[in-house]
């Protein structure tokens, strides 16, 4: 692990807002096309997806502080 991997999972997890605006405009733009089951399956599959992007960026965190690599 690099210094460069670390700053990429760190703007991967950034993407999250623009996700929520692509999904919030959506929703908003073209009312009635989705159901409220399927917002919530979104949602629920941004959480599960962010969730690894944090836990793999935690890890990675860890790996480099481990080995010295932050400080």
């Amino acid at each position: 692990m690099t210094q460069f991997d670390l700053e990429q999972q760190i703007l991967a997890c950034w993407s999250i807002i623009e996700d929520i605006k692509l999904l919030n405009s959506k929703h908003q733009d073209e009312p009635g096309s989705m159901t409220r089951d399927e917002v919530a399956n979104y949602l629920l599959g941004l959480e599960t997806i962010y969730d690894i992007k944090f836990d793999t960026l935690f890890n990675t965190f860890e790996k480099m502080f481990k080995n010295g690599q932050i400080k």
